[in-house]
């Protein structure tokens, strides 16, 4: 969002979209996950995020991307996590005991308060060092939402195949936009 407007409010803006709609949709999520299969909606909510990603990456690596479109995926980015969160909450009382409770619930948080922190830490030391550019960034984050999902066989070759062929044409593009290194010159004999 920096590099589109350069504004320190559209940064805030965009964060509050994400959050404020995470917060806001919170409470109709949990209803939903008391009532239906979490598994089910952890996996719906992983799939909402995944499209939120290859849009994204879609809009970066055409050029098309804007501001608004920016701030209209983050609010549904947000929706996305309000239900996976609490998919996600909701199953650990199926997965342990009584009396382990409240150990299992402090180590899902811990994990997931460490890979929200760790994580993007990561992303941006490997980012920095390796001069990746921020469409193939959201490719990868959409690939690895592909794969949680655990789509069937068939569906995951097709969607490898095609993420293989697009990404091998950006890849060309962004190699031929390069300019060439041009070599010293030759010193001038005496």
């Amino acid at each position: 969002m920096w590099e589109l407007t350069e504004s320190p409010a559209w940064l805030g803006l965009i964060a509050f979209a994400s959050m404020g709609t995470l917060m806001l949709m919170s409470p109709v999520a949990g209803a939903i996950a008391d009532r239906i299969d979490r598994l089910r909606l952890s996996k719906i909510a992983q799939t909402m995020m995944m499209i939120q990603s290859l849009i994204l990456f879609a809009l970066v690596a055409t050029g098309w991307v804007d501001r608004w479109m920016v701030l209209a995926l983050a609010v549904y980015l947000g929706m996305g996590h309000a239900f996976h969160t609490a998919a996600r909450l909701s199953l650990v009382p199926n997965l342990v005991t009584q009396e382990l409770m409240a150990p299992a619930i402090a180590i899902n948080s811990v994990t997931f308060q460490l890979a929200t922190f760790v994580g993007p830490a990561i992303a941006g030391v490997i980012i920095v060092a390796a001069l990746v550019f921020a469409a193939p960034a959201h490719a990868v984050t959409a690939k690895e939402k592909m794969e949680t999902c655990k789509f069937g066989a068939d569906d995951q070759k097709l969607a490898g195949a095609a993420r293989k062929s697009f990404m091998s044409k950006c890849m060309a593009n962004e190699t031929a936009k390069k300019p060439a290194k041009k070599k010293p010159a030759a010193a001038a004999p005496q």
